[in-house]
């Protein structure tokens, strides 16, 4: 498995930032990812993880989509999209399978989450996507 990249830009100046992941990633590159996204995070308003070019991703980038999830919501008002790509692809596959889409935004390209974005900024007060938090969306049912 080769390692993965990252890339993390600022949008717009509304406080909009884009971490897009790149090739493989496992419990290893977590590290690697928290250390170059860790700064972001305060100054943010609205991330926009993209996982359209991921070829591999385990519980490690989850995992870390949980911590982002945590700090965003510490950090007052802010929202978190993922860009899970093409139906198809391995994140829609994998998100699908794990039921992500019931407990973060998820979308198909990153025009579409950009798009939402601006529309959030648009109004004078920026809410939550109707989904559940990523924690809430862990907890086993067992009344099924």
């Amino acid at each position: 498995m080769s390692a993965g990249t990252v890339t993390v830009t600022p949008c717009d100046a509304a406080g909009t930032w884009l971490v897009a992941l790149h090739g493989d990633h496992d419990l290893a590159s977590r590290v690697r990812i928290r250390e170059q996204t860790r700064l972001v995070w305060p100054c943010c308003r609205h991330a926009i993880i993209d996982l359209t070019d991921v070829t591999f991703i385990d519980s490690g980038v989850i995992a870390w989509l949980l911590e982002v999830e945590r700090e965003l919501e510490a950090a007052g008002a802010h929202t978190l999209s993922v860009v899970e790509g093409p139906a198809g692809s391995y994140p829609a596959r994998l998100f699908g399978l794990l039921r992500m889409h019931h407990v973060v935004a998820c979308y198909s390209t990153r025009a579409e989450a950009l798009g939402q974005t601006r529309d959030r900024h648009a109004r004078i007060s920026i809410s939550r996507p109707r989904t559940q938090s990523l924690r809430d969306g862990l907890r086993i049912n067992h009344a099924t």
